[in-house]
């Protein structure tokens, strides 16, 4: 499968996940705030850095096939108190990484985020069941 095929998949996956919001049709609260933090990364911040639709796409569909889970996670130069801790206990021998770490946490506005993976949440195991037995 070539990257715009993965895309492509990725971005029917997002289309689902934008109707579910827009609708609020939910299974349970965890699909919520899972597919909320997916729109609202992408979509809905207005005053931090929008995560790339591409690179959503990308890492819906990837998760689809791994049965993983994205995870929107804030930078490390806006990271503080027990977030900006962890960060640094985590790479505490990477002065690179640590270069920064925090630096911004004051800032208000202008914020930015990644995509991390996770593990699948064992609400969602449900979620599958859900739609199997829907369909």
């Amino acid at each position: 499968m070539n990257t715009e095929e993965k895309i492509e998949q990725g971005r029917a996956i997002y289309a689902e996940y934008r109707r579910k919001y827009f609708d609020g049709d939910f299974y349970c609260d965890a699909e919520r705030r899972y597919v909320s933090a997916i729109i609202e990364a992408c979509e809905m911040n207005f005053y931090d850095r929008l995560i790339p639709l591409r690179e959503m796409c990308l890492a819906l569909e990837y998760c689809h096939r791994a049965g993983r889970a994205v995870s929107i996670v804030l930078d490390a130069p806006y990271l503080s108190g027990n977030e900006l801790e962890a960060y640094c206990r985590r790479y505490a021998g990477n002065k690179m990484r640590l270069l920064g770490a925090g630096r911004k946490a004051d800032a208000q506005s202008g914020r930015s985020y990644h995509i991390e993976y996770t593990d699948r949440p064992f609400e969602f195991i449900s979620l599958s069941t859900h739609a199997l037995l829907s369909h």
